[in-house]
């Protein structure tokens, strides 16, 4: 399971039918309901039983070597993907779900 959880409620711990290997995760330190959740008992048993826990940024490796949960430091799974030869390089940033103070952070 790789990915970014929260963006809506009830997405985690997932369903006990799933035996998945947790490999490159982020939790989104700056949002207290997110800590609150991922410190949970339910998930911190979660993820003991199927650990250990892929972390994709050291401060999520952190947190969870702080929450006493085996882990080690993944990275995100998009980095293992090779380059497309067939998309030409151009001179922009795209960005996604970001502030407009982050915008003009990176355009200036």
């Amino acid at each position: 399971m790789n990915g970014w959880y929260f963006h809506y409620e009830g997405t985690w711990p997932p369903s006990d039918s799933i035996d998945p290997l947790i490999a490159s995760i982020h939790i989104n330190l700056n949002d207290e309901k997110v800590i609150n959740s991922f410190i949970s008992d339910e998930s911190l048993e979660y993820m003991k039983r199927h650990g250990p826990v892929g972390a994709r940024d050291m401060s999520t490796l952190n947190f969870l070597k702080d929450n006493n949960i085996p882990s080690y430091f993944s990275g995100c799974l998009t980095l293992t993907l090779d380059k497309n030869p067939n998309i030409k390089k151009q001179e922009y940033i795209v960005t996604v779900d970001v502030p407009k103070e982050v915008i003009n952070f990176f355009k200036n």
